[in-house]
């Protein structure tokens, strides 16, 4: 019993230390009809659907969130990945769908759920999914407000099916990658 217990206590106070190492946490997921969080759409072939990329907070400490950066992908003969278009006017985009994109909002992102926009994609009429992936040089990442702003991942939780079934949740929360660049740098520093 007091095995037990301890074991318990051990992993709350683990949670607790991973919770204050990463102060902030935010889901991104798809959603077709935001705020309605439509996970799948059945459109009719050669039509333009749109995905749109949906922040959420996932526990809070008071820090709004300045910038998000991810990419976005879809199966194979789903549909193209045309362009990604803010939400909101205000917000800048950095780079492209297929390359990563980063958005900012000057302001910080204050009320969540936040949409911070929508991939065109023009649908082929085969079945698929579209999904949120890591930005290919930053990875899972958003910067909250703040003088200066901190560095956090975020964790991707939901797909949306185009033409089929919405995927089963998941959380997928990467780490930043490594370049290879960046490695052999740190590695020079200790021979």
């Amino acid at each position: 019993m007091m095995r037990t217990a301890l074991g318990v206590l051990m992993l709350g106070l683990t949670l607790v230390a991973t919770a204050a190492a990463n102060p902030i946490g935010i889901d991104l997921f798809v959603d077709f009809e935001p705020p309605y969080a439509m996970t799948s759409i059945y459109p009719a072939p050669y039509t333009t659907v749109f995905a749109y990329v949906v922040a959420d907070i996932g526990y809070i400490t008071g820090e709004d969130v300045y910038s998000v950066s991810f990419d976005a992908s879809v199966t194979e003969g789903t549909g193209v990945m045309v362009d990604f278009t803010p939400i909101d006017p205000s917000y800048i985009v950095l780079g492209i769908v297929g390359d990563g994109i980063t958005v900012i909002a000057e302001d910080c992102f204050t009320q969540f759920p936040a949409t911070l926009g929508y991939v065109h994609i023009f649908y082929l009429g085969m079945p698929g999914i579209v999904e949120i992936v890591p930005h290919p040089y930053l990875g899972h990442v958003f910067t909250t407000c703040g003088d200066p702003g901190s560095e956090h991942e975020y964790c991707y939780v939901q797909g949306g099916g185009i033409g089929m079934y919405a995927p089963e949740p998941l959380i997928l929360c990467d780490h930043n990658p490594v370049s290879d660049v960046a490695w052999g740098a740190i590695k020079a520093l200790y021979r």
